[in-house]
């Protein structure tokens, strides 16, 4: 595959909420003529033309209140595909039209410079970069390089000092601050404890507790664990905190119809592009604001660690990775082109929520989840979502995904690896469409769908099967105090395997080579597509 230089944008600074008494600096600007707010940005206001704003956000309007019936829907991708497909498209290319025809209005002149930096990637082949907002992509040279897009707001150039404080911190060194220690060294640590004052003195209860707190922080820092005592690379943009001298300013924009918004912006901003060579290892931790990463020849980890900002319906892909990919909690909703290994774990639903006050009731409640694709990957796929919109394609190894509560599509347009496949539900909607085949398709074989056998079950709710009358059997079992019911691929004769084959794809226990369907209390739908 042809390497293209890479980048990583880090997007370091962001709107504040409305200055205090310690500002340095306020300032007002006006926004053009029939112009509408778009967003905010580091630097100021994006606005657009009012005519072409009011088309983007019917269109927008439109998208996602089918994408909400799209998603609650037990045939989410039936008869209203195409009406959902040609609402997406509208509203996909209306936001490429208003982001390029956006006009930053800032309430200060945007003083700016470019600088680039070189960093020897040395004998550790490991990098770990703590940043929020990222943009990476490998390149074929040798070093890590990092182009720095500084910005400084201001009614007057600023001294040199402003710029120089905003720098790309590069150590090598063992980052057990960021990564985590190794066994042998918690152990270690632990011992040494248990032989000291405090630990003699420790009571049964706290001496328990203790134990609990530190398998959990070897859990969660499980995830580096290729990554922890080693000297790696570290990277992080220094002098955009307050503790590094960054102020807050306020900055008014008025409107030509007399509306005004008042925003708070840091004095200093950056965005910077690093270039990471093929290595064994790049983490990334943060990735909570954007995240677009392509084309990297290593092992790639992705966690919200270190974070210190969050933004909701922002781009996050990852694409072309020479590795495998790990991902813990990072709300990453695009993966196509991984080489190998993908383990992406989502237990903590990224969403905006909101509280709503009415008639003396207070309700919390989370909007439907931004759609999820995950496709074209070379090795296993193992996945755990709290409630994903999840579509999944072109998957060449052994697929284990448990989606508690969300919707979950498979499309299979050929042969599944000859080997385990789980795909398992609480309440969430399960379709998978198998592979094309002719109209008059009722004596098609079942392998000829997916390319193993095919076990779709449900406790307490549906399963649907369109077509396939003689090659799927209707089947109702009760194994492990739990009763199942629903289809499976035929066998001769019955045996306690056959009883036993639901629970056992529902606690993913060891089973024969097939692909097991489960939805506890949700729909399962399987279909095929035809010619």
């Amino acid at each position: 595959m042809t390497r293209i230089p890479s980048a990583v944008l880090l997007f370091f600074a962001f709107a504040v909420p409305f200055a205090d008494a310690e500002d340095r600096l306020k300032a007002s600007a006006q926004a053009p003529a029939n112009h509408v707010s778009f967003r905010s940005t580091a630097t100021g206001g994006l606005y657009v033309d009012q005519e072409l704003m009011a088309e983007y956000v019917a269109a927008k309007d439109r998208y996602e209140s089918l994408r909400r019936n799209r998603y609650r829907s037990a045939d989410f991708l039936g008869l209203a595909a195409e009406e959902f497909l040609a609402a997406e498209k509208k509203f996909v290319a209306l936001a490429a039209k208003v982001e390029s025809a956006a006009v930053l209005v800032s309430p200060f002149t945007v003083y700016r410079r470019r600088e680039t930096e070189s960093f020897q990637l040395g004998s550790s082949n490991q990098i770990v970069i703590t940043a929020d907002d990222v943009n990476l992509r490998g390149w074929n040279g040798d070093d890590i390089k990092c182009v720095v897009e500084k910005a400084v707001l201001g009614t007057e150039s600023p001294d040199d000092a402003e710029f120089d404080a905003i720098k790309v911190e590069h150590e090598v060194r063992p980052a057990d601050d960021w990564v985590g220690v190794t066994d042998e060294v918690r152990k270690q640590q632990e011992d040494a404890f248990l032989e000291s004052k405090s630990g003699k003195d420790a009571t049964e209860a706290g001496l328990k507790f203790r134990k609990e707190l530190i398998e959990k922080n070897r859990e969660h820092y499980s995830v580096y664990r290729p990554l922890q005592g080693q000297r790696v690379n570290t990277l992080q943009v220094v002098g955009l905190s307050a503790q590094e001298g960054n102020v807050h300013l306020t900055g008014e924009i008025v409107s030509p119809g007399g509306g005004k918004s008042m925003s708070g912006y840091w004095r200093r901003s950056a965005k910077v592009t690093i270039y990471v060579p093929k290595c064994q290892y790049v983490a990334v931790r943060g990735c909570m604001v954007a995240v677009n990463i392509k084309s990297v020849q290593a092992n790639l980890i992705l966690t919200t660690d270190g974070s210190l900002d969050r933004s909701y319906g922002a781009d996050f892909h990852v694409s072309d990775i020479d590795g495998d990919l790990s991902i813990r909690q990072a709300p990453i909703r695009r993966i196509i082109g991984i080489q190998g290994d993908v383990q992406f774990i989502q237990t903590d639903e990224v969403t905006n929520t909101s509280t709503r006050h009415s008639g003396g009731v207070r309700t919390t409640s989370s909007p439907p989840p931004d759609p999820t694709l995950i496709g074209d990957i070379g090795g296993n796929l193992n996945g755990h979502f709290v409630r994903a919109d999840l579509s999944l394609r072109n998957l060449r190894g052994e697929i284990s995904v448990f989606n508690e509560y969300g919707n979950t599509q498979i499309d299979v347009a050929a042969n599944l690896k000859n080997t385990t496949h789980r795909i398992a539900s609480h309440s969430g909607v399960i379709r998978l469409s198998g592979q094309a085949v002719p109209d008059d398709y009722p004596d098609l074989e079942v392998n000829d769908l997916v390319g193993v056998p095919l076990h779709a079950f449900t406790q307490t709710g549906t399963v649907k099967v369109r077509g396939l009358r003689k090659r799927l059997q209707d089947k109702s079992y009760t194994s492990g105090g739990r009763g199942w019911q629903g289809f499976r691929s035929p066998t001769d004769g019955v045996s306690f395997t056959d009883f036993n084959r639901p629970n056992a794809a529902w606690e993913n226990s060891p089973r024969s080579a097939g692909i097991d369907i489960v939805s506890s209390a949700g729909t399962v739908v399987i279909e095929s597509k035809r010619h």
